[in-house]
């Protein structure tokens, strides 16, 4: 068996077995190819010989690191391709094509800790309206009021969305469902494209698709974005269309929990991320200093006798 025709067997039990969402074994397919461009592009593998299985080994994984750390890519970017070859590795082992995972020993650049890239929610509000498209329209209006991920809207059926109920039906990572809320500007523009451009849909039919009537791609969410980007004048990306949304909410008093609900996060860490990028949240905390009072003193725990001791003889 090759390597490419394992990998290919890899996917699949990806796509049928662990049910993963589409985008993400694309991702895991360009990966790979992207290993083997390498392979391709170093003088003493060959077309033939880079396709054995002994090809991936640490030694050839890890100068594949460094050629791309050499050529500049983001350590994120390094870090996924890695951890992608070495769940391939790890399938390898399972299914007894390898006694033990080659890449077990890889070690993965650390990805820089930054904070998440928002925009202000009123210019965000602002680009809806003067978009012209209503799929297009329809598109900004659930980054901007449903805080989706582009891989969700690509895989949103017709069925997904329910009006009356005002809740839209999201495939997440993992394949996760979950069901969230939509507000009414995002409910009337969704309805709108609906009816002019998808009334005779089933519920089963892609909800947005491209001029020849197949499932729209994340590219094309690139695309309307980057269109919108040029009128707004700034540099845009779906993403920041969902930090923007959850920035929003922390700032209006929504309980982390809800936010991390509605974008799907499998930890409250996760979503943590957002109290530190909230403007409002941090004036609120400053303004304690402007309010009259005297100064609190240290908090006294229950255990500490004698503490309280002196606090029950000052009266206190």
């Amino acid at each position: 068996m090759t390597l490419r025709g394992l990998h290919q067997q890899y996917l699949r039990y990806l796509e049928v077995e662990r049910r993963m969402a589409p985008q993400t074994i694309v991702s895991y397919r360009s990966d790979f190819q992207q290993f083997l461009e390498f392979l391709r592009g170093e003088g003493r593998w060959g077309m033939a010989s880079q396709d054995r299985l002994a090809t991936f080994s640490l030694e050839n994984v890890r100068a594949y690191q460094y050629q791309m750390s050499a050529d500049g890519f983001a350590a994120s970017t390094v870090q996924r391709r890695l951890v992608s070859l070495s769940c391939f590795g790890t399938w390898m082992v399972k299914r007894h094509h390898v006694a033990e995972n080659p890449l077990a020993a890889l070690e993965y650049p650390k990805k820089p800790k930054r904070l998440p890239q928002v925009v202000a929610w009123e210019d965000l509000q602002a680009v809806m309206p003067a978009e012209d498209r209503s799929r297009d329209r329809a598109i900004i209006s659930l980054l901007l009021y449903g805080g989706l991920r582009r891989g969700e809207l690509v895989t949103l059926d017709v069925g997904d969305f329910s009006a009356t109920m005002r809740k839209l039906h999201i495939t997440g990572k993992g394949s996760k469902d979950r069901v969230i809320s939509l507000p009414q500007p995002a409910c009337e523009t969704l309805g709108a494209y609906l009816t002019q451009k998808r009334s005779s849909a089933k519920a089963s039919d892609p909800l947005f698709v491209t001029s020849v009537g197949a499932r729209m791609t994340a590219k094309v969410v690139i695309r309307t974005v980057n269109r919108v980007a040029r009128r707004f004048g700034r540099h845009l990306h779906p993403h920041m269309f969902r930090h923007s949304y959850a920035t929003e909410l922390l700032d209006r008093g929504a309980d982390l929990r809800d936010i991390k609900d509605l974008l799907g996060h499998e930890s409250i860490a996760t979503t943590e991320i957002y109290a530190h990028v909230s403007a409002a949240r941090q004036r609120r905390t400053v303004q304690l200093l402007e309010a009259p009072g005297a100064i609190r003193g240290a908090s006294v725990s229950p255990g500490n006798k004698i503490a309280n001791a002196v606090l029950e003889v000052s009266g206190k």
